[in-house]
């Protein structure tokens, strides 16, 4: 029993649970992790016994670690994952196929799309210089004394 998950009864976010549980931890180094699934447990049906296997499952897990810790690094709120390349050029695409948009964003869409794919090689601003420096002008003051 103590090797499982803890229980979620249906109306219960397990998410939820989870992520209070890491934001908890990561501002509160010092606690106890029973003492945090406890709290986080504290207005859950059977609350004692499911926080104490809460706390046991989820102090050991290692992805739970991790958030904890990069949570500790972001003063206790996790931050959100980088999508990947791949992951951005499925939105840009799905942006793209997207009937409702307006044709200027979907046309934006699809040429972002073009370019993360090398399709089209973004345009540079090129300021050519022959190498030779520019002469400087040199103005001489006279003054009547």
């Amino acid at each position: 029993m103590w090797n499982t998950a803890p229980l979620i009864f249906e109306d219960e976010d397990e998410e939820k649970l989870l992520a209070d549980f890491v934001k908890y931890s990561a501002i509160h180094k010092d606690r106890d992790p029973f003492e945090i699934a406890a709290y986080v447990f504290r207005n859950q049906r059977d609350p004692e016994l499911r926080a104490q296997q809460a706390a046991m499952i989820w102090a050991k897990d290692i992805d739970v670690a991790e958030r904890i810790r990069l949570a500790r690094l972001n003063g206790g709120a996790e931050g959100s994952v980088i999508p990947t390349k791949e992951q951005r050029m499925r939105q840009l695409q799905e942006m793209f196929e997207d009937v409702t948009l307006p044709v200027k964003e979907r046309i934006a869409a699809q040429r972002l799309l073009s370019e993360m794919a090398g399709d089209i090689v973004k345009a540079v601003d090129k300021n050519v210089t022959t190498g030779k420096r520019q002469p400087r002008q040199v103005i001489y003051a006279k003054y009547d004394d």
